[in-house]
């Protein structure tokens, strides 16, 4: 592509430039500034910021990413519409120690012009990657976004650049083989997932885990298994596989079986030369709700009532006497409560009304910060409540 400057340079012959059609105008309408944001598209949906390709020399590799306008902008709707000018640049290569990597692959945007009518608009573009056979075998990395050369003009429109794409380009010798490029567009990666058909005697669960794969370069089978973080309780996933697309797709429904905790989505991706593999880690959760009272402001030594419920992902109360409810102040004072039959020492479970309840008993001191929270398995289930003691005189503490 004419006019790229590697090391670092933007390319200047296309770089990026944002113009609002119509020129300056007042500000009005939404107020304040924000940024564009950038994804790689797959399947219809955004599926991150980073995108690796691999391709033969003499061959090409394409892919859809999608531009989405501001929320708002300091100009408001008189700014609009605006034209968003699409290229590449930032590029840097490795082609080895002693080898130099030359004449960079070729990256062709097309539209390379978007025209935004509203805010929070989103438009798709295409990337097609070409390796010419001149570009020497190696891994080059590429940025796209929007290069804007008017800086004030861009800061008076209000429209954050955003961090555009990260592209990572394996350029592989004619002739030889290029291993898979695997992505696990789901479950993405942290997700909690609400725990599914707990029994009431061992609290393990059988819950649902929707699985998408993608892959490129010749790909002739996915795999993946669902297991513990630590890879015990193995599940197969099904997979529906498309192999006769570039990239290939594959998706189904495994699940995770066993208590709430951490798991992992272990995929591979085979094609003629190798089986590549990636993990995705998610958790298995209960579905958590603090219950009334909430302790606004009370009094300092007060009596503290705490109550809670968890349930399934169908709504089903579950009864987990591993529960733990801890309350501190962060400088000293903490008491946990463990099962028990009296609230006042222990927590109770009320199978009947669905709940959890335990009292705690404040220490003297005004104007203290309380944080109270709920761990069952060792595992901190729902948000921490907190609180802060009524300041009526002076302090105690």
């Amino acid at each position: 592509m004419k006019g790229l400057i590697r090391g670092g340079a933007p390319m200047l012959g296309m770089a990026m430039l944002l113009t609002a059609i119509g020129g300056n105008a007042a500000a009005q309408g939404k107020p304040g500034n924000d940024s564009a944001d950038w994804c790689v598209v797959s399947a219809g949906a955004c599926a991150g910021k980073d995108k690796t390709v691999s391709v033969t020399q003499g061959e090409s590799e394409s892919f859809t990413g999608r531009l989405i306008s501001p929320d708002k902008l300091n100009a408001g709707a008189s700014a609009l519409p605006i034209n968003a000018y699409l290229a590449a640049g930032e590029w840097s290569s490795y082609c080895g120690e002693t080898v130099a990597c030359g004449v960079n692959p070729t990256v062709i945007i097309t539209p390379s012009m978007l025209t935004f009518t509203d805010f929070a608009q989103a438009q798709d573009f295409s990337v097609q990657v070409v390796a010419g056979a001149n570009v020497v075998p190696g891994e080059y990395t590429v940025k796209i976004k929007t290069f804007g050369p008017d800086n004030e003009q861009l800061r008076a429109i209000g429209w954050g650049l955003g961090s555009g794409l990260s592209l990572t380009i394996m350029v592989t010798e004619a002739g030889s083989c290029a291993p898979p490029t695997l992505s696990i567009i789901s479950p993405a990666e942290g997700t909690s997932l609400a725990i599914c058909q707990v029994n009431p005697t061992t609290l393990q669960g059988a819950t649902p885990v929707a699985v998408s794969l993608e892959a490129s370069s010749g790909i002739t089978d996915f795999s993946a298994v669902i297991s513990r973080a630590d890879g015990s309780n193995p599940s197969v996933v099904t997979l529906v596989k498309n192999l006769a697309v570039d990239p290939a797709t594959a998706s189904g429904t495994g699940s995770a079986n066993g208590t709430i905790g951490s798991y992992k989505v272990t995929a591979t991706a085979t094609n003629a030369c190798a089986t590549v593999t990636q993990m995705r880690s998610f958790a298995v959760n209960y579905v958590f709700d603090w219950l009334p009272p909430t302790p606004n402001t009370p009094n300092a030594s007060a009596t503290i009532p705490t109550k809670f419920s968890i349930r399934d992902c169908a709504g089903a109360f579950v009864a987990d006497e591993t529960v733990q409810v801890t309350i501190s102040d962060g400088i000293g004072f903490s008491t946990t409560h463990s099962f028990g039959a009296n609230p006042t020492t222990g927590v109770t479970i009320s199978t009947v009304d669905e709940v959890y309840h335990t009292n705690f008993d404040l220490p003297a001191g005004q104007g203290v910060a309380y944080t109270i929270t709920v761990k069952f398995q060792g595992i901190q289930q729902g948000p921490a409540r907190t609180f802060t003691t009524k300041v009526t005189g002076p302090s105690a503490r």
